[in-house]
């Protein structure tokens, strides 16, 4: 997904995070850019080498900013500001 978004992975430092079941995880800190509602903003974002990764919303630099509803009763997500 870097190459993707234009992150080079190879020009940042190497870190290791572990995953819910403490496994190690090679991961690469960054910044993306999003759009929500005509709005851009440069946000804080950890990549990894491997494919099999899913793509997580994290909590840095996005709730500061803004507040999600989610209702399972309407199937709905709501970006909040």
């Amino acid at each position: 997904m870097g190459q993707v978004v234009g992150f080079d992975i190879t020009k940042t430092k190497q870190e290791i995070m572990y995953t819910a079941n403490n496994e190690p995880m090679v991961t690469f800190a960054g910044k993306i850019e999003i759009r929500i509602d005509g709005e851009e903003r440069s946000l804080p974002c950890v990549f990894t080498d491997r494919d099999d990764t899913p793509f997580l919303l994290g909590r840095a630099g996005f709730f500061d900013i803004y507040e999600i509803n989610l209702s399972a009763k309407k199937k709905t997500m709501t970006v909040i500001g």
